[in-house]
Protein backbone atom coordinates (compact mmCIF):
# COMPACT_ATOMS: atom_id res chain seq x y z
CA UNK A 1 0.00 0.00 0.00
CA UNK A 2 1.25 3.40 -0.96
CA UNK A 3 2.74 5.19 2.16
CA UNK A 4 0.73 8.91 2.21
CA UNK A 5 0.91 12.01 4.05
CA UNK A 6 -1.87 14.16 4.86
CA UNK A 7 -1.71 17.28 2.92
CA UNK A 8 -2.90 21.06 3.80
CA UNK A 9 -4.99 22.99 0.34
CA UNK A 10 -7.28 25.93 0.95
CA UNK A 11 -10.73 24.67 1.76
CA UNK A 12 -13.56 23.50 -0.41
CA UNK A 13 -17.26 22.54 -0.71
CA UNK A 14 -18.65 19.66 -2.26
CA UNK A 15 -22.47 19.16 -2.79
CA UNK A 16 -24.90 17.59 -4.83
CA UNK A 17 -26.06 14.41 -5.69
CA UNK A 18 -24.98 11.23 -7.76
CA UNK A 19 -22.52 10.61 -10.15
CA UNK A 20 -21.07 12.30 -13.24
CA UNK A 21 -18.57 11.33 -15.86
CA UNK A 22 -16.19 13.73 -17.09
CA UNK A 23 -14.26 14.41 -20.49
CA UNK A 24 -11.06 14.98 -19.65
CA UNK A 25 -9.22 11.43 -20.24
CA UNK A 26 -5.56 11.59 -20.81
CA UNK A 27 -3.85 13.73 -23.20
CA UNK A 28 -2.50 12.95 -26.71
CA UNK A 29 0.87 14.06 -26.61
CA UNK A 30 2.16 10.46 -25.58
CA UNK A 31 0.45 7.35 -25.45
CA UNK A 32 -1.52 6.41 -22.51
CA UNK A 33 -0.02 2.77 -22.25
CA UNK A 34 3.10 4.43 -20.90
CA UNK A 35 1.66 5.52 -17.84
CA UNK A 36 -0.78 2.37 -17.25
CA UNK A 37 -4.64 1.81 -18.40
CA UNK A 38 -6.77 4.83 -19.93
CA UNK A 39 -9.12 5.99 -16.87
CA UNK A 40 -12.80 7.16 -16.89
CA UNK A 41 -12.79 10.04 -13.98
CA UNK A 42 -15.94 10.05 -12.30
CA UNK A 43 -17.09 12.61 -10.22
CA UNK A 44 -18.36 11.54 -6.36
CA UNK A 45 -20.86 14.51 -5.33
CA UNK A 46 -21.36 14.09 -1.90
CA UNK A 47 -24.21 14.46 0.91
CA UNK A 48 -23.57 16.48 3.90
CA UNK A 49 -19.64 17.35 3.27
CA UNK A 50 -18.42 20.27 5.70
CA UNK A 51 -15.91 22.51 3.45
CA UNK A 52 -12.78 21.14 3.73
CA UNK A 53 -9.24 21.12 3.28
CA UNK A 54 -7.67 17.87 2.73
CA UNK A 55 -8.73 13.76 2.53
CA UNK A 56 -7.61 10.36 3.45
CA UNK A 57 -8.67 7.23 1.48
CA UNK A 58 -8.62 4.76 4.49
CA UNK A 59 -10.00 1.79 2.21
CA UNK A 60 -12.89 1.37 -0.29
CA UNK A 61 -15.49 2.76 1.69
CA UNK A 62 -14.14 5.24 4.60
CA UNK A 63 -12.68 8.03 3.91
CA UNK A 64 -12.08 11.00 5.88
CA UNK A 65 -11.94 14.79 5.38
CA UNK A 66 -11.18 17.51 6.99
CA UNK A 67 -11.82 21.45 7.55
CA UNK A 68 -10.61 24.38 9.73
CA UNK A 69 -13.43 23.51 12.00
CA UNK A 70 -14.66 19.67 11.37
CA UNK A 71 -13.46 16.01 11.06
CA UNK A 72 -15.82 14.17 8.89
CA UNK A 73 -16.37 10.58 8.13
CA UNK A 74 -18.16 8.58 5.03
CA UNK A 75 -18.56 5.19 5.19
CA UNK A 76 -19.90 5.02 1.47
CA UNK A 77 -16.84 5.55 -0.43
CA UNK A 78 -17.83 9.66 -0.16
CA UNK A 79 -21.59 9.66 -0.81
CA UNK A 80 -22.40 10.63 2.57
CA UNK A 81 -20.65 12.48 5.10
CA UNK A 82 -21.27 12.76 9.60
CA UNK A 83 -19.09 14.94 11.90
CA UNK A 84 -16.64 12.88 14.05
CA UNK A 85 -15.22 16.09 15.71
CA UNK A 86 -16.08 19.65 15.37
CA UNK A 87 -14.59 22.40 16.98
CA UNK A 88 -16.68 24.48 19.74
CA UNK A 89 -18.50 26.86 18.05
CA UNK A 90 -17.33 29.95 19.93
CA UNK A 91 -13.45 28.63 19.21
CA UNK A 92 -14.62 28.52 15.41
CA UNK A 93 -12.19 31.06 13.75
CA UNK A 94 -9.15 30.50 16.61
CA UNK A 95 -5.79 30.14 14.88
CA UNK A 96 -5.38 27.97 18.22
CA UNK A 97 -8.45 26.18 17.77
CA UNK A 98 -7.83 25.04 13.87
CA UNK A 99 -7.92 21.89 12.88
CA UNK A 100 -4.47 20.74 11.00
CA UNK A 101 -3.48 17.26 10.68
CA UNK A 102 -5.00 13.53 10.89
CA UNK A 103 -3.92 10.25 11.41
CA UNK A 104 -6.51 7.50 11.38
CA UNK A 105 -4.83 3.69 11.83
CA UNK A 106 -8.38 2.19 11.33
CA UNK A 107 -11.71 3.55 11.49
CA UNK A 108 -12.11 3.53 15.22
CA UNK A 109 -8.50 4.71 16.16
CA UNK A 110 -8.48 8.26 14.66
CA UNK A 111 -5.72 10.85 16.05
CA UNK A 112 -6.01 14.66 15.55
CA UNK A 113 -3.80 17.98 16.05
CA UNK A 114 -5.91 20.91 17.08
CA UNK A 115 -4.75 24.40 17.08
CA UNK A 116 -0.58 24.70 18.26
CA UNK A 117 -0.19 22.19 20.89
CA UNK A 118 -3.32 19.83 21.57
CA UNK A 119 -3.59 16.69 20.29
CA UNK A 120 -6.92 14.86 20.02
CA UNK A 121 -7.59 10.77 20.45
CA UNK A 122 -10.16 8.89 20.21
CA UNK A 123 -10.30 4.73 20.31
CA UNK A 124 -14.21 4.62 19.48
CA UNK A 125 -14.54 6.19 16.12
CA UNK A 126 -15.24 9.25 17.15
CA UNK A 127 -17.59 9.02 20.15
CA UNK A 128 -14.92 10.11 22.74
CA UNK A 129 -12.31 11.75 22.11
CA UNK A 130 -8.98 12.31 24.55
CA UNK A 131 -6.83 15.73 24.95
CA UNK A 132 -3.34 15.62 25.47
CA UNK A 133 -1.77 19.48 26.05
CA UNK A 134 1.80 19.71 24.60
CA UNK A 135 2.52 23.49 26.70
CA UNK A 136 5.92 25.68 25.44
CA UNK A 137 5.43 23.84 21.65
CA UNK A 138 3.56 24.02 18.45
CA UNK A 139 3.09 20.68 16.39
CA UNK A 140 3.34 20.67 12.87
CA UNK A 141 2.68 16.95 12.47
CA UNK A 142 2.19 13.67 14.30
CA UNK A 143 3.71 10.12 12.87
CA UNK A 144 1.94 6.54 14.95
CA UNK A 145 3.71 3.96 13.71
CA UNK A 146 1.83 1.38 16.23
CA UNK A 147 -0.82 1.76 18.63
CA UNK A 148 1.47 2.56 21.08
CA UNK A 149 4.76 4.22 19.49
CA UNK A 150 4.30 7.25 18.23
CA UNK A 151 5.92 11.14 17.43
CA UNK A 152 4.88 14.81 17.36
CA UNK A 153 7.07 16.88 16.22
CA UNK A 154 7.79 20.58 14.76
CA UNK A 155 9.33 24.14 17.33
CA UNK A 156 9.28 25.18 20.47
CA UNK A 157 7.36 28.64 21.41
CA UNK A 158 9.38 31.41 22.94
CA UNK A 159 7.19 33.28 26.09
CA UNK A 160 4.79 34.94 23.79
CA UNK A 161 4.05 31.42 22.26
CA UNK A 162 5.58 32.51 18.76
CA UNK A 163 7.49 30.27 16.94
CA UNK A 164 11.48 30.30 17.64
CA UNK A 165 12.79 28.20 14.86
CA UNK A 166 14.31 25.60 17.79
CA UNK A 167 12.33 22.27 16.45
CA UNK A 168 11.76 19.27 18.49
CA UNK A 169 10.54 15.92 18.40
CA UNK A 170 8.53 13.59 21.37
CA UNK A 171 7.64 10.46 21.60
CA UNK A 172 5.78 7.99 23.24
CA UNK A 173 5.87 3.94 23.32
CA UNK A 174 2.53 3.79 25.86
CA UNK A 175 0.13 5.30 23.11
CA UNK A 176 0.11 8.56 24.17
CA UNK A 177 0.14 8.31 27.93
CA UNK A 178 3.46 9.83 28.62
CA UNK A 179 6.33 12.21 25.55
CA UNK A 180 10.04 12.07 26.15
CA UNK A 181 11.56 14.23 24.09
CA UNK A 182 14.14 12.68 21.95
CA UNK A 183 17.85 14.11 21.20
CA UNK A 184 18.78 14.71 18.55
CA UNK A 185 22.46 16.44 18.96
CA UNK A 186 21.29 19.61 16.98
CA UNK A 187 22.95 22.69 19.20
CA UNK A 188 20.75 24.82 20.94
CA UNK A 189 21.69 28.26 19.42
CA UNK A 190 20.67 26.80 15.76
CA UNK A 191 17.73 27.64 14.14
CA UNK A 192 16.12 24.98 12.70
CA UNK A 193 12.55 23.08 12.89
CA UNK A 194 10.94 19.54 12.18
CA UNK A 195 9.18 19.38 9.08
CA UNK A 196 7.94 16.04 8.35
CA UNK A 197 8.32 12.35 9.72
CA UNK A 198 7.90 9.11 7.87
CA UNK A 199 8.07 5.59 8.27
CA UNK A 200 9.45 3.60 4.78
CA UNK A 201 7.96 0.14 4.03
CA UNK A 202 11.60 -1.74 5.92
CA UNK A 203 10.86 -0.03 9.07
CA UNK A 204 13.53 2.88 9.04
CA UNK A 205 12.26 6.10 10.02
CA UNK A 206 12.84 9.46 8.59
CA UNK A 207 12.73 12.74 9.79
CA UNK A 208 13.49 16.44 7.69
CA UNK A 209 15.11 18.72 10.06
CA UNK A 210 18.00 20.95 9.52
CA UNK A 211 19.10 17.43 7.81
CA UNK A 212 17.70 14.54 6.86
CA UNK A 213 18.08 11.97 9.50
CA UNK A 214 17.27 8.23 9.90
CA UNK A 215 16.92 5.70 12.58
CA UNK A 216 16.90 2.29 12.13
CA UNK A 217 16.05 1.38 16.09
CA UNK A 218 12.78 2.97 16.33
CA UNK A 219 13.69 6.22 17.02
CA UNK A 220 16.01 5.96 19.55
CA UNK A 221 19.10 6.86 17.64
CA UNK A 222 18.97 9.11 15.12
CA UNK A 223 21.76 9.75 12.38
CA UNK A 224 21.95 12.33 9.31
CA UNK A 225 21.34 10.19 6.39
CA UNK A 226 23.35 10.12 2.83
CA UNK A 227 22.52 12.92 0.71
CA UNK A 228 24.08 15.68 -1.13
CA UNK A 229 23.86 18.72 1.27
CA UNK A 230 24.74 21.42 -1.47
CA UNK A 231 21.66 20.29 -2.58
CA UNK A 232 19.56 19.59 0.00
CA UNK A 233 20.22 23.14 1.31
CA UNK A 234 19.51 24.57 -2.07
CA UNK A 235 15.55 24.70 -1.35
CA UNK A 236 13.30 24.56 1.59
CA UNK A 237 12.75 20.74 2.21
CA UNK A 238 9.22 20.35 2.98
CA UNK A 239 7.48 16.51 3.12
CA UNK A 240 8.66 13.03 2.40
CA UNK A 241 7.12 9.84 1.90
CA UNK A 242 8.09 5.98 1.19
CA UNK A 243 5.82 3.29 -1.23
CA UNK A 244 7.08 -0.13 -1.65
CA UNK A 245 10.08 -0.95 -3.48
CA UNK A 246 12.13 0.86 -2.10
CA UNK A 247 10.65 4.26 -3.74
CA UNK A 248 10.85 7.59 -1.75
CA UNK A 249 10.35 10.98 -2.27
CA UNK A 250 11.03 14.65 -0.76
CA UNK A 251 9.04 17.43 -1.69
CA UNK A 252 10.88 21.31 -2.09
CA UNK A 253 10.16 24.44 -2.31
CA UNK A 254 10.09 26.26 -4.70
CA UNK A 255 9.63 23.26 -6.61
CA UNK A 256 12.30 23.23 -8.98
CA UNK A 257 12.85 20.01 -8.72
CA UNK A 258 12.39 16.84 -6.06
CA UNK A 259 14.28 14.41 -4.13
CA UNK A 260 13.25 10.35 -5.55
CA UNK A 261 14.59 7.48 -4.17
CA UNK A 262 14.46 3.74 -5.43
CA UNK A 263 16.56 1.91 -2.99
CA UNK A 264 14.81 2.97 0.25
CA UNK A 265 17.05 6.10 0.86
CA UNK A 266 20.49 4.90 0.47
CA UNK A 267 20.95 7.26 -2.48
CA UNK A 268 18.84 10.04 -3.45
CA UNK A 269 18.53 11.83 -6.76
CA UNK A 270 16.81 15.38 -7.99
CA UNK A 271 14.09 15.24 -11.03
CA UNK A 272 12.26 17.74 -12.59
CA UNK A 273 8.33 18.44 -12.14
CA UNK A 274 6.24 19.07 -14.91
CA UNK A 275 7.09 22.47 -16.80
CA UNK A 276 5.02 24.95 -15.26
CA UNK A 277 4.91 23.45 -11.78
CA UNK A 278 5.60 25.96 -9.16
CA UNK A 279 3.99 23.69 -6.08
CA UNK A 280 4.00 19.88 -5.61
CA UNK A 281 0.77 19.68 -3.60
CA UNK A 282 0.81 15.77 -3.41
CA UNK A 283 2.85 12.87 -4.94
CA UNK A 284 1.58 9.19 -4.93
CA UNK A 285 3.55 6.28 -5.94
CA UNK A 286 1.29 3.57 -7.45
CA UNK A 287 3.79 0.90 -8.33
CA UNK A 288 5.77 -0.35 -11.66
CA UNK A 289 7.59 2.85 -11.77
CA UNK A 290 4.68 5.16 -11.93
CA UNK A 291 4.72 8.70 -9.88
CA UNK A 292 1.72 10.80 -9.99
CA UNK A 293 2.24 14.27 -9.11
CA UNK A 294 -0.91 16.69 -8.60
CA UNK A 295 -0.98 20.20 -8.81
CA UNK A 296 -3.76 21.42 -10.09
CA UNK A 297 -4.00 19.17 -12.93
CA UNK A 298 -2.72 15.27 -12.62
CA UNK A 299 -0.01 14.26 -13.56
CA UNK A 300 1.87 10.90 -14.31
CA UNK A 301 5.35 9.49 -15.00
CA UNK A 302 6.18 6.16 -15.91
CA UNK A 303 9.75 6.39 -15.67
CA UNK A 304 10.15 7.43 -12.23
CA UNK A 305 10.61 11.28 -13.24
CA UNK A 306 12.02 11.92 -15.63
CA UNK A 307 9.16 12.55 -18.51
CA UNK A 308 5.92 13.57 -17.18
CA UNK A 309 2.40 13.53 -18.82
CA UNK A 310 -0.74 15.38 -18.24
CA UNK A 311 -3.45 12.96 -17.25
CA UNK A 312 -5.96 15.75 -17.22
CA UNK A 313 -7.14 17.56 -20.44
CA UNK A 314 -5.78 20.73 -20.02
CA UNK A 315 -8.82 23.19 -20.55
CA UNK A 316 -10.36 21.04 -18.15
CA UNK A 317 -12.44 22.77 -14.83
CA UNK A 318 -11.00 20.27 -12.58
CA UNK A 319 -8.50 21.30 -10.31
CA UNK A 320 -6.71 18.51 -8.60
CA UNK A 321 -4.30 19.19 -5.63
CA UNK A 322 -4.67 15.60 -3.65
CA UNK A 323 -4.60 12.26 -5.21
CA UNK A 324 -5.27 9.13 -3.07
CA UNK A 325 -5.21 4.87 -4.21
CA UNK A 326 -7.54 3.22 -3.01
CA UNK A 327 -6.83 0.07 -1.58
CA UNK A 328 -7.37 -3.39 -3.30
CA UNK A 329 -8.16 -1.71 -6.48
CA UNK A 330 -6.48 -0.60 -9.73
CA UNK A 331 -7.89 3.11 -8.82
CA UNK A 332 -6.96 6.76 -8.11
CA UNK A 333 -9.22 9.07 -5.96
CA UNK A 334 -8.16 12.95 -6.45
CA UNK A 335 -9.64 15.88 -4.71
CA UNK A 336 -9.96 19.59 -5.19
CA UNK A 337 -10.31 22.64 -4.04
CA UNK A 338 -13.50 23.77 -5.97
CA UNK A 339 -16.75 21.37 -5.86
CA UNK A 340 -14.21 18.10 -6.77
CA UNK A 341 -13.29 14.62 -6.05
CA UNK A 342 -12.40 12.47 -8.94
CA UNK A 343 -12.41 8.89 -8.91
CA UNK A 344 -10.50 7.31 -11.70
CA UNK A 345 -10.98 3.67 -12.57
CA UNK A 346 -9.54 1.71 -15.91
CA UNK A 347 -11.77 1.30 -18.72
CA UNK A 348 -13.06 -1.93 -19.47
Amino acid sequence: MPSRRFPTRPLALLCGFGLLVLGVGPRSDEPARNCGCERDWVTVSPVGLRPFNAFKVLDGDHWLALGSDCLQASGDGGRHWRDLFCVAPEEQGRPEARLGTVQARSTDEIRLLQGWSILRHTRDGGQHWERTTFSGKIIGGLLFTSPASGWVFGEVADAADQPDVRGFAMATRDGGASWQETPLGIAADYRWRVEDMAQAPDGTLWMIADLLYQSTDGGKVWQAAAIDRQQWYDQRNLSIGFAGEGVGWIERLPAEDLFLTRDGGQSWGLRTPPAGVRLIDDLLYAGDHALWLAAGNLWCSADFGVTWQRRLAVDADVPVYQIEALPGENALVAAGDTTTILVGRCRR
